[in-house]
């Protein structure tokens, strides 16, 4: 029932991984390290729809808000 063998599977979710990790470390920065606040804004990302999602994550990777 997998489409890909398990090691392509896991290397795609470690990629995914590691591509989101610097822009939600900036949310946290940018929520001053309140993990509640930080929750609310990856809440906020996620309901996004995905091209305005990942310009958002973009933006905080590149310092911005």
């Amino acid at each position: 029932w997998l489409v890909l063998p398990i090691p392509q599977v896991l290397g795609a979710s470690v990629a995914i991984y590691t591509r989101l990790v610097p822009p939600l470390r900036a949310l946290l920065k940018r929520e001053g390290g309140d993990l509640t606040r930080f929750y609310a804004g990856a809440k906020e990302l996620a309901e996004l729809p995905k091209a305005e999602r990942t310009a958002r994550l973009g933006e905080l990777q590149a310092g911005g808000s």
